[in-house]
């Protein structure tokens, strides 16, 4: 075992930088900014190696997801001066004991294809009698099927600010862009596009209100299942209001407005309006 200090990575400037020089160093396609590494820091456990005061490396550990319980991903980084000296065995391995006990039974790594250091030691690693984790998985990125960390360049917010289509500023809160001028136009583009098919296929648009009151997300089931995912309740003329979390209780409304044949029947009203909600399950129920 060698002299390394590793420290995690939290909110202290100093280690997301840290983190932040080494990844973007060696995964230059897919450099983060610091907001992005703080937010994967929320995410992922994520620790800087150093010798002395020297930075070395980093580390990412990802627990295992709720769609696949038994993979975790651990990735370790060495900055070119301080690789063949067993520190990234040293980084992987402690990074593997981690995912072990975050319940992992399957261990990916991930590899940038053009880091021929990064895949001798992944393939190394692999044929190694007795040192092979259980379970391990290496992935290059020039195989087309991973969407993961290192696939960062072809991130949506990365692209929109370098294209000029969106962006976000931490004042108006994350996961909520505005839209720029080139932006707003393909958009707007797309958005006539896919209306006038539905026109020509016999929808007829509807609109409503972007909140309504408590009650009806009562009625409708939403509030005693996804309260915990719904914004919290607005007091307005002496009434709890909500922003929908859905379409559908007001879609409903629409339709008990007035009576129905069944000679009517599909009835097809698409809605071009937004939901909120913090989290998506309230909209992916319906």
């Amino acid at each position: 075992m060698s002299n390394l200090r590793i420290e995690r990575v939290d909110d202290d400037d100093a280690t997301l930088q840290d983190w932040q020089y080494v990844h973007n160093l060696i995964v230059p396609p897919a450099a983060l900014s610091l907001d992005e590494v703080r937010e994967r820091a929320q995410r992922n456990q994520l620790e800087v190696a150093y010798l002395d005061d020297v930075l070395v490396g980093c580390t990412t550990v990802r627990p295992p997801a709720t769609d696949d319980p038994s993979t975790a991903t651990v990735i370790a980084r060495v900055l070119p001066d301080h690789r063949g000296q067993g520190f990234g065995r040293e980084l992987y391995e402690r990074g593997l004991e981690q995912a072990r006990k975050l319940g992992a039974d399957v261990i990916e790594t991930v590899v940038l294809a053009s880091n021929t250091d990064g895949l001798r030691f992944a393939q190394a690693l692999s044929e190694a009698p007795g040192r092979v984790p259980r379970g391990f998985v290496l992935r290059s990125l020039a195989s087309p099927d991973i969407h993961r960390e290192e696939t960062a360049m072809h991130d949506h917010r990365k692209l929109g600010r370098e294209l000029g289509l969106f962006d976000t500023d931490p004042l108006i809160g994350a996961g909520l862009p505005y839209w720029l001028p080139d932006g707003a136009t393909v958009r707007h583009t797309l958005e006539e596009y896919i209306r006038t098919a539905e026109r020509r296929a016999g929808y007829r648009h509807v609109y409503s209100p972007v909140l309504g009151k408590r009650e009806l997300y009562e009625i409708s089931g939403h509030w005693s299942h996804y309260s915990d995912d719904m914004f919290p309740p607005m007091d307005l003329g002496g009434e709890q209001v909500v922003l929908r979390p859905s379409l559908c209780p007001h879609h409903a409304l629409i339709y008990r407005s007035r009576s129905h044949s069944y000679r009517e029947l599909p009835l097809a009203w698409p809605s071009w309006a937004a939901c909120t909600a913090p989290s998506c399950q309230a909209c992916s129920a319906d």
